[in-house]
């Protein structure tokens, strides 16, 4: 097998498409090379600069973009069987960036750019997907609830933890707003799932720690759509869910949701009827 000063070498004088092809024949063998994280991240990185290189705006050298297209899905075909590696993130995040790149140059070299899309954001949604399922299971966000108690997520961490790496996967400009509508789209079928009462404690989670404002942002719409279950619930846990929302940062948006869906007719709303409901602190914390 070869060291890795010579695999080096080669990728930087081998068009990527070879490269690419190469890296992932070696992954689907684990070979030495693919066993070393490290060395992993240095041949992408020299990948990147070579496609940069070949695929230049300034050249319009788009012959062989499909090959690459092609090769880099295999690549991350390849990989999925490493999927549950401490390394992983790093080397997923730097490939996944790779098609997303060529997936770029696809569409600006394709004679018909929104069926390329389609099917780019399509491959590139099945491969989030599989790694949120190897990473945390399931298809609700959380994987799923402590049903014996019902009051907390088993792998909301892990869920966290996924997603940041995902949003700091870099996107060409000509891609950005697809991807991130694709990405907040699967964030929110998996939220849709959770049971309502326990979505403060997602929110509560994301405003806590920092999260990506985009992911931030999708708790927060999935949330408001999630009221009705809320506010017309006489359970207890939903009652609990609302008075946690008092100190949500988001509180003044949550807060007008709220009021127009308890009250659809503002005529009738009446100081007796904010003084009389579970949150009207919150209300007077906001409105007053």
């Amino acid at each position: 097998m070869w060291p890795f000063t010579e695999y080096e070498t080669l990728f930087k004088r081998l068009p990527p498409f070879y490269s690419v092809s190469k890296l992932a024949c070696d992954f689907q063998h684990s070979s030495n090379i693919t066993y070393k994280a490290e060395n992993i991240k240095k041949l992408l990185t020299v990948v990147h600069f070579q496609v940069d290189i070949y695929f230049n705006d300034d050249k319009l050298q788009y012959e062989g973009v499909k090959l690459l297209y092609n090769a880099v899905q295999y690549l991350i075909n390849a990989v999925k069987s490493r999927i549950l590696s401490d390394h992983f993130p790093a080397i997923f995040i730097s490939i996944m960036y790779l098609f997303l790149k060529t997936l770029s140059i696809s569409l600006k070299s394709s004679e018909s750019p929104a069926n390329v899309l389609d099917e780019g954001l399509k491959f590139t949604n099945d491969t989030v997907k599989y790694w949120i399922a190897g990473i945390v299971g399931g298809d609700m966000f959380g994987k799923d609830y402590a049903r014996f108690t019902g009051d907390f997520l088993l792998k909301q961490r892990e869920e966290f933890e996924v997603w940041k790496h995902i949003f700091l996967i870099p996107c060409p400009e000509n891609l950005s707003q697809s991807w991130q509508r694709s990405l907040c789209s699967i964030v929110n079928k998996r939220l849709s799932k959770v049971p309502s009462y326990l979505k403060a404690d997602i929110l509560g989670f994301a405003e806590n720690n920092q999260v990506h404002h985009l992911l931030l942002e999708t708790i927060v719409d999935n949330l408001c759509q999630s009221l009705d279950d809320l506010i017309f619930s006489e359970g207890q846990s939903s009652t609990d869910s609302l008075k946690k929302l008092q100190g949500s940062k988001h509180m003044a948006k949550i807060m007008g949701n709220i009021l127009k869906k308890k009250y659809t007719n503002k005529d009738k709303l009446s100081i007796d009827d904010i003084l009389e409901w579970e949150i009207w602190p919150g209300f007077i914390r906001v409105y007053g």
